[in-house]
């Protein structure tokens, strides 16, 4: 394993990376998941901004749903056929 340098904080974040790369965890379904967890999240908060909030917030909370909503169900939907062929 490579020394962490302590001066500065970018070193450290790159060999934090460039571990995780090298023992293999950051693979394509990893990242899949995680847009898949983001668009979820952003969907909901932009769900509770559209009951809270009114006028032009509420209309862009709106679309800003809609896009997230599309993400997720795609996502959702590329994760299940990933699963099915077993990568």
């Amino acid at each position: 394993m490579t020394e962490v340098p302590i001066t500065l904080a970018g070193f450290i974040i790159v060999d934090t990376v460039l571990f995780i790369i090298e023992m293999g965890l950051l693979d394509p379904f990893l990242i899949l998941t995680a847009k898949l967890s983001f668009a979820m999240l952003v969907m909901h908060g932009g769900a509770w901004l559209t009951l809270k909030a009114k006028d032009v917030v509420q209309k862009r909370a709106r679309a800003i749903v809609s896009i997230a909503a599309l993400v997720t169900v795609g996502a959702y939907v590329l994760a299940g056929l990933l699963m099915a062929v077993g990568i």
